[in-house]
């Protein structure tokens, strides 16, 4: 389905009372497209001046009724549902949450969709009902494409208060909710339901809390476990090399003050895990960074490419194209780079951080690129520019609460 040009995030599908709807988070409402590199503001900072992006629904029932219908065009192969038809037929309504949400969890009754915005130190609760409700009484303005912005007020059910930048939220048998908070370190746990409790009980964690599960997170969750996920390591055993781990912990969720019962490490970010295991890992192990910006662990030596904040660049000889950007939270430098088709690219990216957990990583879709860059550490990637487009390249290491924004443009003309 054709969708309007914000940023999409992870999605949570309905079930029982919410069956037959899909909800998920955007931001970037404001279209930004970043240029650090000609004076504009930076993505990070771009796609974070309205204080309300979106939660999309979609009546994904009604949805595969038109695509069985035939109503959709191909491209590629790939039959799609075209955002004309979408408004049209009534299939996608936009509801407003705070801005850089980064998390749209059903609860397991499937009556209530709890969204977080991670510039925004609460959780919302929307009734399902309620917004059917509104949906079908045609409440609400449209944006700029013809979708339907459903009135907050209408569709909101309530409001708590749980922490600094809370990400994802998930669920007991019993009611209760357990939502990361990245600034406070911490998991928050609260009640939902028909009358949603504004007692919070906040569970310190390690730093940098990204993720909380459950093992089960349907319609009938465990009662008695949930796990978090680190992005960092601190306090607990880290690695004797360069690199920086993630921790995930294992919490009892059967009394008030949830106790740790066992925690792992894995090398790289885990983006969500459900089961751990004791770790093995010998404790008083090293932490540090690269001695200097640019050093090559290859060489023992500063790389000659290596970049330093103020000097990046891109050099064009003939068909030959050398591009040297800085990463650093949460944004690269230059973030919009355009080459012509056939060009022959030399790449260079160096992760400028000091902080001895501040990986960055580096995806360019469609060329075969995918680096996990240590602070300090230069990394160098060559391609031919066979295929015309815009390829957006992005940080896959959950560096810091604004790591999706953390992206840029190649155009290939």
């Amino acid at each position: 389905m054709e969708l309007p040009p914000y940023w999409q995030d992870l999605c949570d599908v309905g079930k029982l009372e919410s069956a037959g709807w899909l909800f998920f988070g955007s931001l970037n409402s404001e279209r930004a497209t970043g240029g650090i590199e000609d004076g504009n503001p930076p993505f990070e900072v771009g796609v974070s001046q309205n204080d309300m992006d979106f939660l999309h629904v979609v009546n994904w029932e009604r949805a595969a009724e038109v695509a069985q219908a035939g109503n959709t065009e191909t491209y590629n192969g790939m039959p799609y549902i075209t955002l004309d038809t979408a408004v049209a037929e009534n299939l996608v309504h936009l509801v407003p949450e705070h801005k850089s949400p980064h998390g749209s969890d059903v609860t397991p009754d499937g009556k209530y969709v709890i969204v977080s915005g991670k510039l925004d130190p609460t959780v919302t609760g929307h009734a399902v009902a309620d917004i059917v409700a509104a949906i079908e009484s045609g409440a609400g303005e449209t944006d700029d494409y013809g979708l339907r912005i459903l009135p907050f007020e209408d569709v909101m059910f309530a409001q708590i208060e749980v922490g600094l930048r809370p990400l994802h939220t998930q669920f007991d048998g019993d009611g209760n909710a357990y939502t990361s908070l990245f600034l406070d370190n911490a998991v928050a746990k609260w009640t939902y339901g028909d009358d949603p409790s504004d007692s919070v009980l906040r569970r310190p964690r390690r730093r940098s809390t990204t993720w909380a599960t459950s093992p089960r997170p349907r319609a009938t969750p465990c009662r008695r476990t949930a796990s978090t996920s680190s992005r960092s390591t601190s306090g607990r055993p880290t690695a004797s090399t360069w690199w920086a781990r993630c921790c995930h912990r294992t919490c009892s969720s059967s009394t008030s003050a949830a106790r740790r019962c066992r925690s792992s490490t894995t090398w790289r970010w885990a983006w969500a895990s459900r089961t751990t295991r004791r770790s093995s890992t010998p404790t008083g192990c090293r932490r540090e960074v690269y001695p200097e910006i640019g050093w090559d662990p290859h060489t023992g030596a500063v790389d000659p490419n290596a970049t330093l904040p103020g000097q990046e660049r891109v050099e064009r000889n003939g068909n030959n194209v050398e591009i040297w950007i800085t990463a650093i939270r949460s944004h690269f430098t230059p973030e919009n780079i355009d080459i012509r088709k056939g060009d022959q690219v030399v790449w260079h990216i160096t992760n400028v951080e000091r902080a001895y957990d501040a990986t960055h990583g580096f995806a360019l879709p469609g060329h075969n690129v995918n680096l996990s860059i240590e602070p300090g550490e230069p990394a160098t990637v060559e391609f031919d520019a066979n295929n015309s487009g815009v390829f957006n390249f992005y940080c896959t290491e959950f560096c810091s609460a604004l790591h999706l924004e953390m992206m840029g443009h190649l155009l290939v003309r």
